[in-house]
């Protein structure tokens, strides 16, 4: 019988690999990442993957919150680990992609090594008649929670299954119907694949592996990135294809996102990812603007109350202002983060116009910060030189770096992250 995958659990180098990878992305994490760093250090994972490949590890039951999402106002419910078994999962996590990576499917993009928006749009426009077809973008509505985990566990792939000791952690985790609320209590529920555990995307990828071969086996220009799909054909298919899709989920007892799903004609604009298409032009798309600006408006009143309170000055309010958008936009320490929002976006764009749009709303809300007014006047009392000199970059100026020359983009960014962190 082959061993099991769960024996790299011994090896050092992954855990240490899974910790480099989320020290550069767990801003304000602290706590979380020394935890991770002592089971390193102090060799805590040997004893850890010993239990495991006995089959005598034990995951506390998850933490169960309930979160605002941006925007819509509505709520969706996450689940988070012990930081032990949260790291000990993210291993896993990694194991699992590396190990078994041709399980899912060529036509999902999300949480994979090498995937993402990019080479889900490029698997999109590589159709040449794509603007004479009709597009149906739809999703499913609270995928990761609604997962009849006995249905999950049943078609589980054989290489997965015949992994007894992957196979049995595996039934431990979704099996398991505990959560503990915030004041403490353990309450039972049907928890599905658990949006916020760390196996989940891996998992979640696999399942609807059978739902994306109806599709490739066709032919059909269509692509998934998690819960999100999206597929273009003539107008004598569209609907087709989305009761296709809506009776395969049904018999899942999953649902679409009626609010989420739409039907455009050839021409209409496209939304995909928090892109737009439209003619060959992909762009941000108008919800994705406007959650910026949203978040830009939030944080310029904030600013200026403290102004009012005398907490900074002038220069401080700009320069902590403009600290916070560069981290928001371009990375945390300026290390290559896929994650970030300008990593995100800017592989994929083709077009400046809504960076365009955006520029010019940072730029009044950064004044706006310091004078609490909407008006000309403001551009006397904050210059844009003043602006540029505290590190401020443009989305437009720095999208064209990015795409003519990413060695000196990475330089800007580290540059300008050293600035702000001697200034801080």
């Amino acid at each position: 019988m082959p061993g099991s995958i769960l024996q790299k659990l011994y090896e050092k180098n992954y855990w240490t690999d899974v910790y480099q990878f989320f020290e550069n992305r767990s801003f304000r994490q602290d706590q979380k990442l020394a935890s991770y760093q002592e089971i390193i250090e102090k060799n805590q994972y040997s004893a850890i993957a010993s239990r495991v490949i006995s089959k005598n590890y034990r995951f506390k039951p998850p933490l169960r919150l309930v979160v605002n999402k941006l925007q819509s106002g509505k709520k969706k419910t996450v689940y988070l680990f012990d930081y032990q078994d949260d790291f000990l999962l993210k291993v896993i996590n990694r194991l699992l992609t590396d190990s078994f990576s041709y399980l899912i499917s060529p036509s999902c993009h999300s949480f994979q090594k090498g995937k993402g928006a990019k080479t889900a749009f490029r698997s999109l426009v590589s159709d040449p008649f794509i603007d004479s077809k009709y597009c149906l973008k739809t999703d499913i509505r609270n995928f990761f929670n609604s997962v009849n985990v006995n249905d999950f566990i049943e078609n589980l792939p054989k290489e997965i299954i015949s992994d007894q000791i992957l196979y049995e952690l595996i039934k431990q985790i979704l099996l398991n119907n505990n959560a503990r609320l915030p004041d403490g209590r353990i309450i039972t529920e049907q928890k599905g694949l658990m949006a916020g555990c760390p196996l989940a995307p891996f998992l979640s990828n696999i399942y609807l592996r059978s739902l994306d071969d109806i599709f490739t086996k066709q032919n059909i220009t269509y692509t998934r990135y998690s819960d999100d799909i999206v597929l273009f054909d003539h107008e004598c298919k569209i609907e087709e294809h989305r009761k296709t899709i809506e009776t395969f989920l049904a018999n899942k007892n999953l649902f679409l996102n009626k609010e989420k799903t739409s039907i455009t004609i050839p021409g209409e604009m496209a939304i995909f990812l928090g892109f737009s298409y439209s003619k060959g032009v992909i762009d941000l798309s108008p919800v994705s603007v406007n959650k910026m600006k949203g978040k830009i408006k939030r944080m310029a009143r904030s600013y200026n109350r403290r102004l009012k309170r005398g907490k900074m000055d002038d220069t401080g309010i700009l320069r902590h202002f403009i600290s916070r958008i560069n981290r928001k936009m371009y990375g945390i320490d300026a290390q290559e983060n896929n994650l970030c929002w300008a990593h995100w976006f800017f592989p994929v764009i083709n077009t400046h116009k809504s960076l365009e749009i955006l520029d010019r709303y940072i730029q009044e809300r950064l004044r706006f910060s310091i004078t609490g007014k909407n008006n000309k006047h403001n551009f006397g009392r904050v210059p844009y030189k003043t602006l540029k000199s505290l590190s401020y970059k443009p989305l437009k100026a720095t999208f064209y770096v990015f795409k003519s020359n990413y060695h000196k983009y990475m330089q800007i960014l580290q540059s300008d992250y050293k600035l702000l962190n001697t200034n801080e």
